[in-house]
């Protein structure tokens, strides 16, 4: 998602632009955003708030200026009640009407 540079583990023989550096610009559609574990939302939340990134065994930063649309079939309010869903992320969503 987030892209490598070369070397950064094995096999890793060139660079590569992930996702959200090809998508600059652009936008991204989440379906079924209530099934992103934890972890991937930590790592989404910080992408969107700071709007950059480092790729894989960098040193450069990348920025990017994505939207996010996104789609749920639960409940995410129910889901923080049940910690599967953190707080900061569903706030960040809602702040950008999502």
């Amino acid at each position: 998602m987030l892209g490598y540079e070369k070397g950064a583990f094995i096999g890793a023989d060139g660079r590569r632009d992930g996702l959200f550096a090809r998508g600059h610009g652009g936008s991204f559609f989440f379906d079924e955003l209530s099934e992103l574990p934890l972890s991937m939302q930590v790592k989404l939340l910080r992408i969107l708030e700071e709007r950059e990134f480092y790729p894989l065994g960098s040193n450069r930063k990348v920025t990017v200026d994505v939207r996010i649309i996104a789609a749920s079939n639960r409940r995410l309010e129910q889901q923080m009640r049940d910690g599967t869903y953190r707080a900061d992320f569903y706030a960040l969503l809602r702040k950008h009407g999502l």
